[in-house]
């Protein structure tokens, strides 16, 4: 039997785990991290919300699926044509202030029907 290349599989294994501590100590890859985790949790919690909210067909479950997905679908348009004409980062920005704004007047006023 061959111990070299178990010997190999292990610093390959220690190197990998290595890299990951490296990369998570980097503190501008840790924020950049940490936001992409911010974003990500305020948008889905709007998506979902809204979906939940705006759900006007209690008991037809395939409408709301079907209007929902015309509404993805809708939205993938626009944000696109967003991202090339404005750039990445403001479109980004502006996107999800849009998404905070709509958010937060769902939490406020969409309870009270």
């Amino acid at each position: 039997m061959d111990t070299s290349r178990t010997g190999e599989n292990k610093s390959e294994r220690m190197r990998l785990k290595r890299s990951t501590l490296y990369y998570l100590k980097n503190s501008k890859i840790l924020t950049n991290l940490l936001i992409m985790m911010f974003i990500w949790l305020a948008t889905s919690l709007s998506y979902y919300l809204s979906m939940f909210l705006l759900n006007n067909f209690k008991h037809q479950v395939y409408m709301s699926g079907f209007l929902g997905a015309i509404g993805d679908q809708i939205a993938v348009v626009i944000s696109g044509y967003v991202f090339h004409k404005i750039g990445l980062r403001l479109s980004v920005s502006i996107l999800f202030s849009m998404t905070c704004i709509g958010g937060i007047g769902m939490l406020a006023f969409g309870l009270q029907h």
